[in-house]
Formats: structure tokens, C-alpha cells, sequence
């Protein structure tokens, strides 16, 4: 495979990051899911539909479903809760545009990459925000969430792409975007980045190493086990490294300090009976 015929998402380099070998069995070899990442089983299969819901009630909230509506179709206790948290939260902004589950492709020398942006907004001063909702089942520190890809690459294609985006607005310089998360299980947690041209600059040249040592080790097919073994009891591909059966149970995640935390994206998980 060449890698003109990958694009690359957080997802995918988040992948290589934590485990190239990883990368390679889901994005080279596309070997299908022989095992899963978190026990229990069943526990797994309600928080990855719970997120997923959570998500599609949100997008149809920006995308003017009446809130009755919505609201009348949720059954599930603990996804209302969330969507009321979402709504106070939401009721409190000053935005006068947004953008909900918004695709962008942007183009890196000869590399794709693509961000699906749960929200980007437009607030009344001129700022422009990124917001992802994280359904995870602890709320992550704000050093940890930093180092993730995501916070890499969401704010450099917007910035790639902001005028684009917004061409009737004075949107000024690129140093009005933020990075957002938050949690609708912790509603308080909001985790904030400022980016501006300087980590711009930064990023560009991260991604583009990074993007070039995946080009040369698709060419030699040298891609390595990660040395963090924690990360392979939550990984579907440990059978295959020899590196455990049973999968790590969840209420084993650690979250002592910054450079020791897992999260588990159930979001990013494919469904349970699909191949990757």
C-alpha cells in the first residue's frame, strides 16, 4: 500500500503513536478484529451505542430537530442526563454559527488527512472553537489530553481551512482558535488549548516527520510492538503479538498521573460484530 492511498486521521496516528505494529495490522494489513479491547462484553456494547447516541442527539439538536423531539426519543436514563447537561451547557454560550459533524479534508505535501469535528463555532467576538464530546468513563487530565493526536491534528486542518470555512467573517489572525473537550458525564471538566501560528509551525513539522517515518516503514515493513505493555490488554490485536488472551477489565484503568493514563474512545471503536 502506498501512502497516497491512506488518509490519515487522528485515529489512524494515534494508532501508530501508541503501537506501530497496531497501525500496521488495522491500516496496512486490514486484519479484522480477533479480539476485544475492554471487558465486560456487554458492558463495552452499551458504552460505545450510549456515545454514539449521545452524539447523534447533539448533531440534531445544531441542525434544528425541535428540542421536544429529541427529547421524547430518549430512553436510555443516563443518555437524558447527559443531553440535559448538553443543553445547559450549550444555553450558556455566546455562538452564532456552528458546524455539526463537519468532514474536512486537507492536503499535507503529498499527504490526506481528514478530521470529522463534532462541532466547530463561530462565537459573537469572532473566536473560533473546536468542541468534541467525550463519553469516556473518567474524565482525562488536561497534560494527558495535550500529547493525544487529535489535539494535533483537529486544530491544524481548521487552520488549514479556516477561510474557507468562513469566508464572509473577519476572522483576524489563526490565533482565535481553541481546542474543547467536554464530557457530558463530568460536565464541569471543559478542557481548553489556545492554538496560534507558533504551534501551528510546530504541529506541521510533527506531523510531517511523522507522516514520513509511516511512508518509509510502509516501504521496509519495519513496524515494531509498542514497549508500553498496559497498552495491549486494551488492544483487539494482543492474541496476535503474543501478548495476552483476556482482555483488560475496565475498572482496571489507571488514571494516576498524566504519562500513565489509558483511555478508552469508545467512539473510535468499530462495532463489536464488524471487521476494522
Amino acid at each position: 500500500m502506498q501512502n497516497d492511498q491512506l488518509i490519515f486521521s487522528a485515529s489512524m496516528l494515534q494508532d501508530y503513536v501508541d503501537c506501530q505494529r497496531r497501525f500496521e495490522l488495522k491500516y496496512i494489513q486490514k486484519q479484522s478484529w480477533p479480539s476485544i479491547p475492554i471487558e465486560p462484553v456487554l458492558a463495552l456494547e452499551e458504552l460505545i451505542s450510549r456515545g454514539r447516541q449521545f452524539h447523534f442527539l447533539v448533531h440534531q439538536l445544531f441542525t434544528g430537530i425541535p428540542l421536544a423531539s429529541i427529547k421524547n426519543a430518549i430512553n436510555d436514563t443516563t443518555l437524558r442526563e447527559w443531553f440535559d447537561r448538553l443543553i445547559l451547557f450549550y444555553n450558556g454560550q455566546a455562538w452564532k454559527k456552528n458546524l455539526s459533524e463537519l468532514h474536512i479534508d486537507s492536503q499535507l505535501n503529498q499527504y490526506r488527512l481528514i478530521a470529522v469535528y463534532d462541532l466547530i463555532v463561530q462565537t459573537s467576538d469572532g473566536k473560533v472553537a473546536i468542541y468534541d464530546w467525550k463519553t469516556t468513563l473518567h474524565p482525562p487530565k488536561k497534560a494527558f489530553l495535550k500529547m493525544k493526536m487529535q489535539s494535533v491534528i483537529y486544530p491544524f486542518i481548521l487552520f488549514e481551512n479556516l477561510n474557507s470555512l468562513f469566508p464572509s467573517e473577519a476572522i483576524g489572525d489563526h490565533s482565535v482558535i481553541s481546542m474543547n473537550y467536554w464530557f457530558p458525564a463530568f460536565p464541569e471538566n471543559l478542557i481548553s488549548y489556545e492554538y496560534n501560528k507558533i504551534i501551528h509551525q510546530e504541529n506541521r513539522e510533527l506531523l510531517l516527520n511523522l507522516l514520513e517515518e509511516i511512508h518509509k516503514k510502509i516501504k521496509n515493513g519495519q513496524f515494531k510492538k509498542t514497549d508500553n505493555v498496559r497498552l495491549c490488554k486494551y488492544c483487539q490485536y494482543r492474541s496476535l503479538c503474543d501478548r495476552g488472551v483476556c482482555a483488560g477489565m475496565g475498572d482496571e484503568l489507571s488514571f494516576d498521573s498524566a504519562s500513565d493514563e489509558i483511555i478508552i474512545d469508545f467512539d473510535a471503536l468499530p462495532d463489536m460484530d464488524a471487521d476494522v
